[in-house]
């Protein structure tokens, strides 16, 4: 939060540099997460999923610095070969997130997180939300990412793919409750159901090279993506040196740096 405070009183090529430093700190942990990133071909091309926080983002709900960093991250992905796409889930929680801030701003109440920071530094207006409620689809497809539709139809048919995400769900609680954070029923139930859909999509490819891993989910959720890796590892889905289904925002970027 204090790196992007301090963030509002450079200008872009000062904001680019201190990106890199970010970055560069998490080159570390990034180097434990994906042992190998290889060339990225047409023939298996690597599909990422956005998050719901990472679609926000990018439509400049949380404010310019943040969507100026995640609009260069989309562009910087793509040109190493990966295609973009969000899954029905992120969609139907992006609407119901600019609903909700709509909602809470009409009666009068009070919103929290980068939303409400955006809105009180004037990065963003109410009425900008407003229009974003019935263009969220076009504007996501002027920077080619697109609904995951093709994919999410065949996913039905890979049922012998399938983790148990009632049991991702119910450890994803308990791991909440020892780090003290919330983690409400319905976000679990839908972060289990994103993990379920890459493992399924994934048709158990195992692999230490991230070109090959063939589908990736990108999160804002770094607690979500440590969590998903580790709970994989212990039900023996996943090998601690094998790249994980869920990488952070942070890891992402340090592959496209």
């Amino acid at each position: 939060g204090s790196f992007i405070r301090n963030l509002h009183e450079t200008n872009y090529q000062g904001f680019e540099k201190l990106l890199r430093i970010f970055m560069g700190v998490l080159v570390e942990e990034f180097i434990s997460t994906v042992t190998e990133v290889g060339t990225i071909g047409s023939l298996n091309p690597l599909s990422v999923f956005y998050d719901t926080g990472v679609l926000l983002r990018v439509l400049g709900c949380s404010g310019k610095m943040l969507r100026i960093a995640t609009e260069e991250l989309t562009r910087y992905l793509q040109d190493l070969g990966m295609r973009i796409y969000f899954l029905a889930g992120n969609e139907a929680e992006v609407e119901n997130i600019l609903n909700t801030i709509i909602f809470v701003k009409d009666i009068g109440g009070e919103l929290e997180g980068e939303t409400a920071a955006a809105l009180s530094d004037g990065e963003i207006s109410i009425t900008d939300i407003r229009m974003l409620q019935n263009s969220f689809p076009e504007q996501s497809a002027r920077m080619n990412i697109f609904p995951a539709e093709e994919f999410e139809r065949g996913v039905v048919a890979l049922a012998q793919y399938q983790i148990d995400e009632k049991a991702f769900s119910e450890y994803l609680k308990k791991e909440a409750l020892k780090a003290k954070r919330a983690y409400g029923v319905q976000n679990r139930i839908h972060d289990a159901d994103y993990l379920g859909t890459i493992m399924r999509l994934r048709k158990n490819i195992k692999t230490r090279d991230l070109a090959d891993c063939r589908f990736l989910f990108v999160t804002v959720n770094k607690f979500l993506a440590t969590i998903a890796r580790r709970f994989l590892i212990q039900q023996k889905v996943l090998q601690p040196q094998q790249c994980a289904p869920m990488l952070s925002v942070g890891q992402v970027a340090t592959i496209a740096w």
